[in-house]
């Protein structure tokens, strides 16, 4: 009868927490990316009340949420090619302009087509990065230089 070995050697988070540098990287993504969840709930809570409308309130958060998916990749480019700060500081910056925009639009009573339009610089300028910049380096040979 053939015995099978469990060993605790199993790739998971414990294996990658422990990389060196590990956490100065996950960290400030994890906190960074936190605040994302409450600013489409945000936004869906402002936009139905001033519109009255939770479809064009789930629209206008929904435009956010596409415009980071697409620019994400962009953002993350950036921040490989020219370091995480100089592309985070403008990012913040156009993200709390975009974020005060659309709030005074929206409180202002203007039209959906205008909170379309500032909505979409609030997600388009969070920054996220493709890859590992850590002191172990990328994690596999086929990462870009």
């Amino acid at each position: 009868m053939a015995s099978t070995v469990i060993t605790d050697k199993r790739p998971g988070y414990g294996q990658l927490l422990r990389t060196p540098g590990a956490l100065s990287f996950l960290l400030p993504g994890f906190a960074a990316r936190q605040p994302f969840a409450m600013l489409t709930i945000g936004i869906v809570l402002l936009v139905q009340h001033t519109t009255g409308s939770f479809g064009s309130a789930g629209a206008v958060a929904a435009v956010t949420g596409v415009s980071m998916a697409l620019f994400a990749p962009q953002s993350g480019k950036l921040a490989d090619r020219f370091g995480q700060r100089a592309v985070l500081v403008p990012g913040v910056l156009v993200h709390t302009a975009s974020v005060s925009l659309l709030v005074a639009l929206a409180l202002a009573g203007a039209p959906l087509w205008a909170l379309f339009l500032a909505a979409v610089p609030a997600g388009a300028s969070v920054p996220r990065s493709d890859r590992w910049s850590g002191p172990a380096g990328p994690p596999s040979s086929t990462a870009p230089p």
